[in-house]
């Protein structure tokens, strides 16, 4: 089931801090398309995937996947940018949770807002889960 929305955040470009993006102080989201991005571990919902981490730039360029991917764990994904083997995208939370040395992260010109909601399996939908979701619902969306 889905639930409203909790929170927005901007989409920021992780990358390292020697990257050329970093050197330039600007990042698009087309730069993706010249550096392969780490395909999910797991197998999840396209649609799900393409929101945080797009298949296509917004000029159509396929941005590649590594498959298998390079990494398995969020700390191999954390190491792989600040060596320069990869750039992400990534919620603007990552830069306060995630801060590290070797790493930036650059606002995007092109604008793009993660939107994180609630959700839960049908089979555990019941009227606490509602009212939670109602709660929610009236507090409103907030923007990180």
């Amino acid at each position: 089931m889905v639930g409203p929305v909790l929170f927005t955040e901007p989409q920021l470009l992780m990358t390292a801090v020697d990257s050329v993006p970093a050197l330039r102080g600007t990042a698009t989201l087309e730069m993706l398309a010249d550096s392969a991005v780490p395909a999910a571990v797991k197998p999840i919902p396209d649609y799900w995937e393409d929101a945080y981490q797009p298949f296509y730039t917004p000029r159509g360029k396929v941005i590649e996947r590594f498959a298998p991917s390079p990494v398995q764990v969020w700390g191999d994904v954390l190491a792989a940018v600040s060596e320069g083997e990869i750039m992400i995208p990534a919620g603007a939370h990552h830069s306060r949770y995630n801060a590290r040395p070797g790493l930036v992260y650059l606002p995007v010109e092109e604008p793009t807002k993660l939107h994180w909601g609630l959700v839960w399996r049908q089979d555990a939908d019941n009227p606490m889960v509602r009212a939670f979701a109602g709660v929610v619902r009236d507090l409103g969306t907030m923007e990180l």
